[in-house]
């Protein structure tokens, strides 16, 4: 059975709550790989990778209740893959959330393509309205891309990248509802 996030009140502002405590006082567990301590931040970044397996979607806001209730372990199942319902392996291949192999690639068209049309001042003043509880987790890879980038090195496109297409040619465009870094709202 999947729990869909309504049946569990008030999960947003929940786990904001979590999200900002975990900063000053962050827990300690085992998510396979030790025992270390995770900060809010951390289960950001947790979430965020998640989005990338929509099988995982559905059981995320049961996990998270879990998390927030002082119980890891769905959330630590549900990222490696092992997560159970009901008795039943959710399909979930622990690959799925490694992007490691991609990083290279990733980073030379993303800095030839989107970084140099941007600005880290107005990414900062745009994040301003995203609550506190999130606005570490979130913004700090926006920060980060933006130094990779400057290590990167590599020319960035023209100014052409930049520019909406504009054509009467008939275009299916596709987007993913829960799709964590391309939101639906672009495809338009």
């Amino acid at each position: 059975m999947c729990i869909r996030d309504s049946a569990i009140p008030d999960l947003e502002r929940r786990f904001g709550d979590f999200v900002q405590m975990t900063e000053t006082d962050p827990i300690t567990y085992d998510f396979g790989d030790g025992e270390y301590e995770y900060y809010g931040t951390d289960f950001i970044d947790i979430l965020f990778e998640m989005m990338y397996d929509t099988t995982a979607i559905p059981y995320i806001p049961a996990a998270l209740n879990d998390l927030i209730n002082d119980d890891p372990e769905a959330l630590a199942d549900l990222y490696y893959g092992d997560y159970e319902d009901d008795g039943e392996d959710l399909p979930v291949d622990e690959e799925d959330f490694s992007v490691d192999d991609s990083d290279a690639v990733f980073n030379s068209v993303h800095c030839t393509e989107e970084i140099p049309f941007n600005s880290l001042d107005v990414a900062e003043r745009e994040a301003e309205p995203i609550p506190d509880a999130y606005e570490d987790g979130l913004f700090a890879s926006v920060e980060d891309q933006f130094l990779v980038c400057a290590a990167w090195d590599v020319e960035p496109l023209g100014a052409i990248e930049s520019q909406s297409v504009v054509s009467d040619i008939p275009t299916l465009v596709l987007v993913g509802q829960f799709d964590p870094i391309t939101p639906p709202v672009w495809g338009e």
